[in-house]
């Protein structure tokens, strides 16, 4: 996991001998040894400022700000106002402190009609909708043999269908 950060007593500290530290430094430290993932801290000398073209249109961000929008960090450190021109580029966390950490609003949340489609890895849906299948078969072979009608037959694979999803009872 990748923070940029900016000097912020106590939050992030810097120190005589060229190391960091300081309350979140610790903080995310201990979760990365306690959940064994690699932490890597990008120090920035600004918290937000715009690159711009010949024209004078925005083409990018600097400091912590634009490390997270450009997706060079994960979550950003920086003692700053809620800025209105930041509010499209960074997503404040709530945390005991706002307004000095956030992250990337991207990737953007599913929109609503995906949730329904979207929610599991593909090898989950394959898996899913392979034993939903196979049941649904085996309810209609077993109802086969048992002399069910064809209107029976329907019925009784549907029911499989729609106990899994808990949209109806038979």
């Amino acid at each position: 996991m990748t923070v940029s950060a900016i000097g912020i007593p106590p939050f992030l500290v810097y120190f005589t001998n060229g190391s960091i530290g300081g309350t979140e430094i610790l903080l995310l430290r201990s979760l990365a040894q306690h959940f064994e993932f690699h932490l890597s801290v990008e120090i920035q000398d600004r918290w937000y400022d715009t690159i711009k073209d010949d024209d004078g249109a925005i083409t990018g961000y600097l400091g912590t700000v634009g490390d997270v929008y450009h997706e060079r960090a994960h979550f950003g450190i920086a003692c700053h106002y809620i800025y209105l021109l930041t509010w499209p580029l960074i997503d404040f966390l709530e945390t005991y402190s706002y307004g000095t950490h956030y992250k990337s609003v991207r990737p953007r949340p599913l929109p609503p009609y995906l949730n329904l489609l979207k929610p599991f890895a593909l090898d989950t849906w394959i898996m899913t909708t392979s034993i939903l299948a196979g049941t649904m078969i085996g309810f209609a072979f077993f109802a086969y043999i048992s002399g069910f009608n064809r209107h029976d037959l329907v019925k009784s694979s549907m029911h499989v269908y729609m106990h899994q999803f808990s949209q109806s009872k038979f």
